[in-house]
Parts: C-alpha cells; sequence; structure tokens
C-alpha cells in the first residue's frame, strides 16, 4: 500500500503539468581545449538539418510516459551550436572570420528523451552533427553525443541540461579526433594504419 502510494506520488511529480509548455535555457560548458600548433582562422557555418518545429528540444510526458507539451529553447539552436563551436575553437588559436577555411556543420539532432520509471525518470540527450571542412571534399564526419540522467521532473531544465551535456560530448569527440584537427590547419588528414598480423604457423 505504502509502496503504491509512493509510485504515484513519483509520477505525479514526474509528470507535473503534462499539458503546458516550457522554454529553457541549454546552457553549453566548454571542453578542456590546449591551443593547437599551426592554428589558421577558418569560417564558420551552422545550418539546422532538421526539418521541423526546431525549436522543440523536448517534450513532457504524463505518468505513462506518452510526450506532452513541447519544451522549447529560449534561443534557436543553430545559434547555440554556434556559439559554442566558436568557442572551442577560438579557445584552440583557430580564429572564427570570414574568408577562413570553410567549415560548414549540420545539425542532424539535438533532442533531450524522457522516460518514466516507477519511481523516477531518465532524461536521455542526444546530438548529432555532420562536419564538412573545405566545402566537403577535404574532409566530413559525423559527431555524436549523448547525457543521461535520473529525474524527477520532466522539465525544460532537465531537458536542457541533457541536450547542453550532449552538444559538449560530441564537440570533445570532434576536438579530439585528430583526422579533423589536421584538417583544420590545411594538413592531410592523418592515415590509420591497420595493425600488423602475424603468420600463423604451418604444421
Amino acid at each position: 500500500m505504502i509502496r503504491a502510494f509512493a509510485a504515484l506520488v513519483a509520477i505525479s511529480m514526474l509528470a507535473g503539468c503534462a499539458l503546458s509548455e516550457d522554454v529553457a535555457t541549454v546552457k553549453y560548458v566548454p571542453t578542456h581545449a590546449v591551443a593547437v600548433a599551426d592554428a589558421k582562422p577558418v569560417g564558420l557555418t551552422v545550418v539546422d538539418a532538421r526539418t521541423s518545429d526546431r525549436n522543440r528540444i523536448s517534450a513532457k510526458i504524463n505518468g505513462f510516459g506518452t510526450e506532452m507539451a513541447a519544451i522549447r529553447s529560449d534561443k534557436d539552436v543553430p545559434s547555440i551550436v554556434t556559439d559554442a563551436l566558436k568557442t572551442e575553437l577560438e579557445a584552440r588559436g583557430f580564429h572564427v572570420q570570414a574568408g577562413g577555411r570553410p567549415v560548414t556543420v549540420s545539425i542532424n539532432q539535438f533532442y533531450n528523451q524522457y522516460g518514466a520509471g516507477v519511481f523516477s525518470g531518465t532524461a536521455t540527450g542526444d546530438v548529432n552533427l555532420t562536419i564538412s571542412v573545405g566545402g566537403g571534399a577535404a574532409y566530413s564526419q559525423t559527431y555524436a553525443g549523448t547525457a543521461k540522467k535520473t529525474i524527477l521532473m520532466a522539465n525544460g531544465s532537465n531537458a536542457a541540461e541533457t541536450v547542453a551535456s550532449a552538444l559538449n560530448d560530441a564537440v570533445a569527440k570532434m576536438f579530439a579526433d585528430p583526422a579533423f584537427v589536421a584538417t583544420l590547419t590545411g594538413k592531410p588528414a592523418p592515415v590509420v594504419s591497420a595493425p600488423a598480423t602475424t603468420a600463423s604457423p604451418t604444421s
């Protein structure tokens, strides 16, 4: 009886006011940056490849996990990604300016998905970005970031936190990729050779 009541209270807290839309601020936290030798100016363009409701970053859920009212960002998503990447590039010495080496970023996904549990819920943020350097011919790669946390309220602030963390994860992977960084400096992407194999002894 007590357990059932506690579960009912938890479900009610998780759902909150599921019928009213929420607006939240996505606060990006920069990664740890190290200056890159031979860093050159870059020209940054961010495009939104998502096709509809582009400021919707999540949705509230009811006690059964069904999506309800939208959760929207108070700032358009391309601006969030642009500001984050500009911060990361500048911190490494890649000054963002017109006429620099062209870098185009396509936003494929930028969303938080809520899930309902018995006594709590989950918030899972997913961000997917495709980066093209030099008009797409020199280098193109997709980086995916994810973040998950246990929550008691399926609200705007929790959604904003997970997509911000997922963006941080995607950007960290991007700058940890030596091929991406090398291409930014105008150098050929390093070739990763296959590990040497040892022939099996014959009988």
